[in-house]
């Protein structure tokens, strides 16, 4: 089979945003496209869960921020939006959360300050607050037993402790703890006076950025909250793997981890790289070797995530009881060829055209382009990155990856966690 030619992306088409500044001074990213018939506006706060000093707290407030408002309840709010064919969602990740409004253009100017009316006075009504504890405590109760959850927050409990918010189970007693005073107090904090940018993305006219700038810049609440992230205490386990017997599982969860420190942004592309071809697409390593030859799994992934004070690569696969230790056995097993062998030219390039086409995709359009910007803002990357990266997965070497295998792949740092019977 003849590996095609990398296409040089000297020219590529990333778009940077037309930055505007609102008269209190809140930054406006606008991703121009002209054709289109919807309008995505993207409220992105500081409001993440690794600023949260109590479970559910951050999530429950990105919930119910977007349920009501002083000047509409729920159900009025909810005709409101469903009027004029639009949508409200919520999102959210360690570093950021927001709302997101997706309107018809011609609809536009009607929805956006009731919009705006959601971050700027809230309602968070207490009736939708114990809706949400039913349903959360509902689904806790199905999680519990789920292997995969369980295997990943003992995972946690190796590399960060057993008391560290990122290793806690979900439980109904920390539903049952939360506060309508306290969602209603990070909402006011982290929302209505916290740390905001806007993203808009499709046909934008000046009325549009006249009507931000009257209902979103005219307020001087905004970016007087400075948020602090919760730093909480790390106390990893002696042990390096651990099993969780669940008496009901029909399979088993693996996962595995590998604790990298803090890194820089150039070590950090080197191993989006080595991941990748570890386990990183359809046609990675770990894929071939456990899904594929050894049909242990019907999938298997390795994955990057960035805390504020260390990145992980973290695998993930369920496969069949009887065979998670072979499973741990052959994630073992790549991870050290990698470290001991380079890897051959024609599968670096394959990974290399993977990569970049996947880049190129996610940049094809305003909505595209400002949801990968948002990434970078929620990690705190400037555009510079992307570009960075494109340049060093064309110009990475066989040598390259190793030398960084053999850097960061150490059993030393390897953690195993498995739920099942």
């Amino acid at each position: 089979m003849k590996i095609p030619k990398i296409k040089d992306l000297k020219n590529i088409n990333f778009k940077k945003p037309v930055l505007v500044l609102l008269k209190n001074g809140i930054k406006v990213y606008l991703f121009e496209d002209t054709e289109s018939k919807v309008c995505k506006i993207d409220f992105i706060f500081k409001a993440g869960t690794e600023y949260q000093d109590k479970t559910y707290l951050a999530g429950f407030a990105n919930n119910l921020i977007r349920e009501g408002t002083k000047n509409m309840n729920p159900e009025q709010n909810a005709e409101f939006f469903d009027f004029y064919g639009s949508y409200v969602q919520g999102f959210i990740n360690p570093f950021t959360a927001g709302i997101r409004l997706l309107a018809p253009n011609k609809f536009l100017l009607e929805v956006l300050p009731q919009f705006s009316e959601l971050v700027i006075n809230p309602l968070i009504p207490e009736n939708i607050f114990e809706i949400l504890k039913t349903k959360t405590k509902e689904k806790i109760k199905i999680d519990l037993i789920q292997t995969k959850l369980r295997a990943h927050k003992e995972l946690m409990s190796l590399i960060f402790g057993r008391n560290h918010q990122r290793s806690i189970l979900p439980s109904e007693e920390l539903i049952e703890e939360l506060t309508l005073s306290e969602i209603k107090n990070f909402a006011e904090k982290f929302y209505t006076k916290g740390n905001i940018r806007i993203q808009v993305s499709g046909k934008i006219e000046d009325a549009l950025i006249k009507s931000l700038d009257e209902n979103i810049g005219s307020q001087d609440s905004f970016n007087t909250f400075e948020p602090v992230i919760i730093k909480g205490i790390s106390n990893p386990s002696i042990n390096k793997n651990s099993f969780v017997n669940i008496p009901t599982a029909k399979q088993a969860s693996v996962f595995a981890g590998i604790n990298m420190g803090k890194i820089s942004e150039a070590e950090l592309i080197d191993l989006s790289i080595l991941n990748t071809i570890l386990g990183g697409y359809f046609g990675a390593r770990l894929m071939k070797n456990i899904r594929e030859d050894k049909g242990y799994t019907y999938g298997i992934y390795s994955y990057i995530v960035e805390y504020p004070e260390t990145t992980l690569l973290l695998i993930s696969a369920d496969v069949r009881l009887e065979v998670y230790r072979e499973t741990i056995s052959e994630i073992l097993k790549e991870i050290n060829i990698l470290k001991s062998k380079a890897i051959h030219y024609t599968e670096l390039n394959r990974v290399k055209n993977y990569m970049l086409g996947e880049i190129i995709a996610g940049l094809d359009g305003a909505f595209e382009t400002s949801s990968v910007w948002e990434k970078l803002i929620s990690t705190e990357k400037n555009e510079d990155f992307i570009i960075q990266k494109i340049d060093r997965i064309k110009n990475i070497s066989s040598f390259d990856i190793k030398k960084i295998a053999e850097k960061y792949f150490s059993e030393d740092n390897f953690f195993t966690a498995v739920a099942g019977k």
